[in-house]
């Protein structure tokens, strides 16, 4: 197919993210008025609609009376001002006299002259780079779509459908502020159309390229396709390719409450799943108040492991009743992830709960999902897995374990802290299953909230449960990611050139 044919069915219109709205030279950026020229450049085409031809030939006519008015009195006036080069000899023997023509360009005044401006109070108005970046930003980008939708009702035949893309609109925009455009976006594109007298449909799409989860979350899947950077096989180390991944497509399989449950979760939550290269999925409150501070205790003991904390990760709280869902969402975006959560050691299936010595089973739904291939499934067997059942692909999940061989195990993680730290809760008990029964009884006495920010702020002389700092080590460990090797000869290039060094082309 030809270019012309193509750009025949499919429009295109492009709004940047870097649109001067912070520009501070000396001349002030007036970007919203530049952004009126260019509605009334398409407004005065010849196949614009009616009403906005109207409206710039009322513009032109009343700039052509000033212009009237400027030929007649001003151009003698300013004629006046000429006599004061005969000083200089000037015409000369040519005699040649000078005129004066002033033009008035439409265009040219709305572009230089024109401000756009916000009212203040007591007649006082401002200018528009007295507004906040965000507002700004936000004008700039309705302008825009507006200008996009007269573009296209102006084109002498009209493309089939019009692809506006949006790069970054969150940039300078509050959280609410982002979550609001997105999903106003269609209704703005609509109240476009309801504002023109025939009312004729606008076919457009709307392609937003974002790295901010407010918007990605308030999307929804079914239109999120995920750009994922992964190592390219078989080339130098350092060297990334890009797959994109249709979320729509990726997670059919997944059961559309199931599928509802997960967005709503992560609108919820404002996860940063979409954005981060690892995640943590834990338990409950305690483990995610604490988390951070294992992370950097377990840095500054062994400084010689990788560090999570210089890595994009991110944690989210999620339960051991519903960490199972993210399974299949995890494994689609390839997502180096870490699940911490709970043994639930119960009597037997449909039981009671108990002390680790005591149970058959497990009730965590988690453990299920993963191990669901054991059969039976039994709690006895979750204890006896090795590491490298624990990882599956990307994923690895972290439940309790003996600090030591043959020694005492947490049911839950406030368990296991305190069986971590027997001292800091002064347990007396020597038998190994009287300190689980111990330590369960120790961990009833405290709010999970007073216990989390007592251990997180107050208390912190404390060493981490080892099910939690084996996996931290797994997911620090792993697919670190290289430095762009473009990047880095770009690096060293500019540096031997301070040095004196040469460069090769």
């Amino acid at each position: 197919m030809q270019s012309n044919a193509l750009r025949g069915l499919v429009k295109t219109g492009f709004i940047n993210a870097q649109r001067g709205l912070d520009d501070v030279t000396s001349r002030e950026s007036d970007v919203l008025a530049k952004t009126v020229e260019g509605l009334f450049a398409t407004a005065s085409s010849a196949s614009a609609d009616t009403a906005d031809k109207q409206i710039a030939e009322a513009l032109k006519g009343a700039v052509q009376d000033i212009q009237t008015q400027i030929d007649t009195n001003f151009g003698s006036q300013l004629k006046s001002l000429i006599p004061a080069l005969r000083t200089f000899g000037y015409p000369g023997l040519g005699g040649q006299e000078l005129h004066t023509e002033t033009l008035l360009d439409v265009r040219k005044l709305l572009s230089n002259f024109t401000k756009v401006r916000y009212e203040g109070y007591g007649g006082i108005t401002l200018p528009e780079s007295y507004n906040g970046l965000g507002a700004r930003n936000l004008i700039f980008i309705l302008l825009q779509l507006a200008g996009f939708y007269k573009a296209f009702r102006a084109e002498a035949t009209e493309p089939g459908v019009h692809l506006i893309f949006i790069e970054e609109p969150e940039a300078h925009l509050h959280p609410q502020m982002q979550e609001v455009f997105i999903r106003q976006l269609a209704q703005i594109a609509q109240q476009l159309v309801d504002g023109t007298e025939d009312k004729r449909p606008w076919p457009v799409q709307f392609v937003v390229s974002t790295h901010s989860s407010h918007i990605a979350n308030a999307a929804g899947f079914e239109s999120i396709r995920y750009f994922l950077g992964t190592p390219a096989p078989g080339t130098h180390k350092g060297i990334r390719k890009t797959k994109i991944k249709d979320l729509r497509k990726g997670l059919k399989h997944i059961s559309s409450e199931d599928k509802r449950f997960l967005h709503q979760y992560m609108t919820l939550t404002r996860c940063d799943l979409f954005f981060a290269d690892k995640a943590i999925l834990v338990e409950g409150l305690s483990e995610r108040l604490l988390l951070p501070v294992i992370i950097t205790k377990l840095e500054a003991t062994e400084p010689e492991h990788p560090k999570l904390s210089s890595q994009y990760a991110t944690v989210m709280e999620v339960g051991g009743a519903y960490a199972h869902l993210f399974f299949d969402l995890l494994q689609f975006l390839e997502l180096r992830s870490l699940i911490i959560t709970d043994l639930d050691a119960v009597e037997k299936q449909g039981g009671k709960a108990c002390a680790v010595h005591l149970g058959t089973y497990s009730s965590n739904a988690c453990l299920k999902k993963w191990f669901s291939g054991d059969i039976p499934f039994t709690l006895a067997e979750l204890l006896t897995k090795k590491d490298s059942d624990k990882v599956f692909k990307n994923n690895r999940i972290a439940y309790q374990c003996a600090e030591e061989e043959d020694g005492p195990c947490g049911r839950t993680f406030e368990d296991a802290f305190i069986l971590a730290n027997p001292k800091l809760f002064g347990l007396v008990k020597k038998d190994t299953w009287d300190l689980e029964i111990e330590a369960r009884s120790e961990a009833e006495k405290w709010k999970k909230s007073e216990f989390a920010l007592k251990h997180a702020i107050q208390e912190t002389a404390w060493v981490a449960p080892k099910y939690i700092v084996d996996g931290v080590h797994w997911l620090a460990g792993g697919d670190v990611v290289v430095p762009d090797q473009a990047l880095a000869l770009a690096v060293k290039a500019v540096a031997d050139t301070a040095d004196g060094g040469d460069v090769d082309a």
